[in-house]
């Protein structure tokens, strides 16, 4: 049955149940009312009858006016009251007796009162005595008569009570068990399957495709959670397709960027509005374009003034769809440098061009060769020299044979006192035994590269080196191109921005990426060494009241006065780290016995009680820490830190400034 409906029954049902109760009620109380007021009348007649007996019993005495007239004023409220209209629940059976009685009362009175007119005799003076006992009787028995109709009235406006009240009692255990009942629908039907969808959502929100919902109901949920599970399944699908359509386009590029930097020439890209795209690797290093900030260059700014100048002329023809050749020189190292460049341009599909590729091919060799073959040798000596690397050639049995003049800068080694030595002497046998098993890869003809660290003079060194091997038309490998690259200053850089990368900004922390380093480091000596290993999760209680006060500097301000004070408050072995906003990590290794922690989380706690500088202001502030303990279980950081939360919640349940533990 679909959700809408069964909510359109529960709400008709509880409508009926709601009027049929309410009209019940309504019934009874209404006849509680009556009976209450025919009850109040009967009270009222008793009290007219008990007044007329007395004044009965008065008049004869003395006859006065003023009695009778209290008489008869009596009476007639008395005749008023027994003859309203019945109540809607019945008239008393014995109300016309009581009528009939009290119509002749007045007669009697009457009677009485004309007898002091008469003169006083003794048949007068018996039948006045006749009179009043009639009277008398008459009115005893009215007054009789009342109370038994005050008697019974009472007793139905008791039982009206009790009705009403079992009525009402009946009528709100109906509605509750009602309530009840749409509470327990709702809650297997919507309440239950929401919760399923909703952590389904969530894992889908956390990257987690593979959660299902599983529900098999036949209302609107379940047709929600059939078309979320597929959803999910095809987009799961569609991920790994992107995936694996991502891992080949890397593929394909990376070949391409091994080709583009493994070509003897220079490649590059530029747009219409001539800035700078793409540049291979030997065009980066030939102009000293930064690759960081490759799409801030534009033509001129990369190739300098003077090459940009003599591509000027031929930038417009490829610019209109014409490939283009052209010869370029340019000074380097205080020689001509010749190049050949080939600019092909980029047509996109609606046939305009939106940029072009200019490849160069170095072509000095060749000039410099038809030149003079003697100064070519002095000049590529001076360029080697003077090139930031160490380039040297090591023959086949590890003898070096060429070095250039980088050595004497960077080693403090004439090159001359190097050439005809083993490679072994002359750098050292720990640095030959770094390098020999790349060196043997070269000679047998593979190109080898590699980086290594090395200390020399005093001062560490990252090298990035190259073999190439020096083939022989025969295949015969005569020896090795060395050459050696500088990167200190990038290897530094990179340590820095590792660093970087793991530290928390403001308060100098580890971050979460450190710590999740760290907590599985440490979980994994904890195993091995069998001791306890302590997680507390902490956060600044009330710490957006202190943000909305003192603003983010001063919460800021907090943040790394509460760094500070936590690293006091425990060993320096101890990982403390900031996860996010106001909440920290400590993570407490080596313990002999898991309560070690709850001393570390006391401590911690009189560390934060002397107030907090904030400019002017001196702010309490306080914690609350969840403890969980590892005694070197299975368990991952992950489900020590879901522990160490649940443990923090308990805290602020407990009122903050305190500390709890979960279970050892």
């Amino acid at each position: 049955m679909r959700i809408r409906t069964q909510l359109q029954l529960i709400l008709a049902l509880a409508a009926g149940v709601v009027l049929v109760v309410a009209g019940l009620a309504w019934q009874s109380r209404r006849a509680a009312h009556e009976a209450e007021a025919e009850q109040e009348r009967s009270r009222t007649v008793a009290r007219h009858a008990a007044a007329l007996l007395l004044l009965t019993q008065e008049y004869p005495r003395y006859f006065e006016d003023r009695v009778a007239e209290q008489w008869r004023e009596r009476h007639g409220a008395l005749v008023v009251e027994l003859g309203l209209p019945a109540s809607p629940a019945g008239e008393w059976a014995g109300l016309d007796a009581l009528r009939e009685s009290a119509r002749r009362l007045p007669l009697l009175f009457d009677l009485l009162a004309g007898l002091t007119e008469a003169p006083e005799t003794a048949f007068t003076a018996r039948r006045a005595e006749f009179l009043v006992d009639q009277m008398i009787n008459e009115t005893q028995g009215l007054a009789d008569g009342v109370y038994r109709w005050s008697r019974e009235a009472a007793a139905v406006q008791q039982a009206a009570a009790r009705r009403y009240r079992w009525i009402s009692v009946s009528s709100l255990a109906l509605l509750v068990a009602l309530l009840l009942g749409q509470s327990i629908v709702i809650a297997r039907r919507m309440v239950g399957p929401l919760a399923r969808i909703e952590r389904a959502v969530a894992a889908v929100e956390s990257g987690d495709l593979s959660v299902k919902v599983g529900l098999d109901s036949d209302d609107e949920l379940g047709h929600l959670a059939r078309g979320f599970d597929s959803m999910t399944s095809s987009i799961a699908e569609r991920r790994d397709e992107l995936r694996g359509e991502m891992q080949r386009r890397v593929a394909s590029e990376q070949r391409l960027t091994d080709i583009t930097n493994n070509i003897p020439a220079l490649i590059g890209y530029f747009d219409a509005d001539l800035h700078l795209g793409f540049a291979n690797g030997p065009a980066l290093r030939r102009f000293g374009v930064d690759p960081a900030c490759i799409g801030e260059y534009t033509m001129r700014s990369a190739l300098g003034d003077d090459v940009y100048a003599q591509h000027e002329p031929f930038l417009p023809r490829v610019l209109a769809g014409e490939r283009v050749t052209l010869d370029a020189e340019s000074v380097r190292h205080g020689g001509s440098v010749h190049f050949q460049v080939h600019l092909v341009p980029d047509v996109g599909a609606d046939g305009r061009v939106v940029g072009f590729y200019a490849m160069t091919f170095d072509v000095t060799a060749l000039k410099l060769a038809e030149a003079a073959r003697a100064a070519g040798e002095l000049r590529l000596r001076t360029i080697t020299d003077h090139l930031p690397a160490l380039i040297s050639y090591v023959d086949e049995h590890h003898v070096i044979r060429f070095c250039n003049g980088t050595y004497r800068a960077w080693l403090g080694v004439d090159p001359s006192e190097l050439i005809g030595k083993p490679l072994s002497d002359a750098i050292g046998p720990a640095v030959y035994a770094q390098r020999r098993a790349q060196l043997e890869r070269a000679l047998r003809g593979e190109r080898v590269e590699f980086e290594v660290a090395s200390t020399v003079r005093g001062a560490s060194r990252h090298l990035r080196t190259e073999y190439i091997p020096d083939v022989g038309s025969d295949g015969h490998v005569a020896g090795v191109y060395a050459l050696s690259a500088d990167i200190t200053a990038l290897k530094e850089a990179e340590a820095r921005m590792s660093e970087q990368a793991r530290r928390d900004t403001l308060t100098g922390l580890p971050n979460r990426r450190q710590l999740n380093e760290r907590l599985d480091e440490a979980l994994a000596r904890s195993r091995r060494s069998g001791r306890p290993l302590a997680l507390m999760f902490l956060d600044i209680d009330h710490f957006k009241a202190i943000n909305d006060t003192h603003g983010h500097q001063g919460g800021d301000i907090v943040l790394q006065e509460f760094a500070r004070r936590m690293l006091g408050s425990v060993r320096s072995t101890d990982t403390v780290a900031r996860l996010a906003g106001d909440e920290f990590v400590v993570v407490l290794e080596g313990l002999n016995i898991g309560p070690e922690a709850e001393q570390v989380a006391r401590k911690i706690l009189g560390g934060m009680k002397p107030p907090f500088a904030v400019g002017a202001a001196a702010l309490p502030v306080t914690t609350s820490i969840g403890v969980v303990v590892s005694n070197g279980g299975p368990e991952d950081g992950a489900s020590l830190m879901s522990r160490a939360d649940e443990a923090l919640y308990r805290a602020k349940r407990a009122g903050r400034n305190t500390f709890a533990v979960s279970a050892y």
